[in-house]
Order: C-alpha cells, then sequence, then structure tokens
C-alpha cells in the first residue's frame, strides 16, 4: 500500500515541478545591454555605458523604455578638444528599445529582438551663463547611428553645434537575470524537487 501511495505523490510533485519550470520560463527577464559608441568601425573605448531592459519572450515588436541609461565619456574623446572634460549623459532621458522580428541564418522565427535604441540623453549644465555648457547624444535605430550636440549660453543667447554626427553605434547584450517573480518561481520548484527527493531517501 505504501508503495502505491508514493508513486503518485512522486508524479504529483513532479509534475508540480515541471509546471512551475515551464511558467518561469515566459517570464519576464531584466537584459543588461552596453552601448558601444564608434569613429567608423572602431570602438570608442574612451566611452562606456549601458542600460537595463526588461521583456519576456513574447513581447510585440515596436519601442519600450528602458533603465537607467547612462554614458560616460572621457576627455577628448570625440576629437582633440571635445568634450574638453569627462561628461556623463544620464539626464532627461527618452531612450527606448527597438525590438523588431528576427529570423535566424535557417530562416527560424526567433521572435522580438533588440535591433537598436531611439531618443536622447544629455549632460548636467557645467558653468553659468554666458559659460553654460552641456551635451546632447541622439540615437537611432534604423540604421544605428548616434549624433553629439554641444550646447553653449543659456536663454536667447543659447547655441547649438554638431560634434558627432551620423556615427554607428552598437547595443550588445552582456548579461539576462530572471525578475523576482521568475526567481520565486524556479526557488519553490527547486524546493519542492528537494522535498520529494528527501522523501524518497527516507522510505528507501
Amino acid at each position: 500500500m505504501k508503495i502505491t501511495l508514493k508513486s503518485p505523490m512522486r508524479l504529483a510533485l513532479q509534475t508540480g515541478v515541471a509546471s512551475l519550470l515551464f511558467a518561469a520560463s515566459s517570464m519576464a527577464m531584466a537584459a543588461t545591454y552596453n552601448i558601444i559608441l564608434k569613429n567608423g568601425a572602431a570602438a570608442l573605448a574612451c566611452a562606456t555605458g549601458g542600460f537595463t531592459y526588461t521583456h519576456t519572450p513574447s513581447t510585440p515588436p515596436g519601442s519600450y523604455p528602458v533603465t537607467a541609461p547612462s554614458i560616460t565619456v572621457q576627455a577628448n574623446c570625440f576629437g582633440a578638444t571635445e568634450p574638453g572634460a569627462a561628461v556623463t549623459f544620464n539626464q532627461n532621458s527618452t531612450i527606448q528599445a527597438v525590438l523588431a522580428n528576427t529570423t535566424s541564418v535557417t530562416g527560424d522565427d526567433q521572435g522580438s529582438n533588440l535591433v537598436g535604441i531611439t531618443g536622447s540623453l544629455r549632460t548636467t549644465t557645467a558653468g553659468s551663463g554666458s559659460n553654460a555648457v552641456f551635451y546632447t547624444i541622439s540615437f537611432t535605430s534604423g540604421p544605428r547611428t548616434y549624433t553629439v550636440t554641444k550646447t553653449t549660453g543659456t536663454g536667447g543667447n543659447q547655441s547649438t553645434t554638431t560634434i558627432v554626427s551620423g556615427q554607428p553605434y552598437d547595443a550588445r547584450n552582456t548579461a539576462s537575470v530572471p525578475e523576482p517573480e521568475t526567481a520565486l518561481l524556479a526557488l519553490v520548484g527547486l524546493g519542492a524537487l528537494a522535498f520529494s527527493r528527501g522523501r524518497r531517501r527516507r522510505s528507501s
């Protein structure tokens, strides 16, 4: 009689674990992306930054807000004198992740994947009056290019000049981690599996 009862219990627990892990696989994942600014084909090592974007495997194509976009650019990264000192682009963000439906080289549907970013990001204003200055970086997705402008002065005396125009960039996925809900489901599933194995050892 004991053997008859234990088998359905193990089956129920294993089925529960499988269900939980399947549900976890469709939950949101927080993916971290690096933004790689280039000058032609060469990456600018003096510019580093990135953002986090949360998605699910079923997220449809479109544009979606990102979390904490930030790019730090060292002095003279864009040329002999620009920027004059290290700056961080992390203000007034309108950055969005652009997803498009993609296929593999064999023609298999891979669902929506990030193909670029759009929007702009600017630095804080340094100085004041006629000496005030801030930089703005703007991105397009098709093609993937960025432009950097420099704005000086204040009020009606502001002037904006372009210091980088139409240069390429990459947005590369560096890591994907489960959202808290996904991690919780996985832990519950592992706990149920451990409980099942513990009962099996005690009964043997």
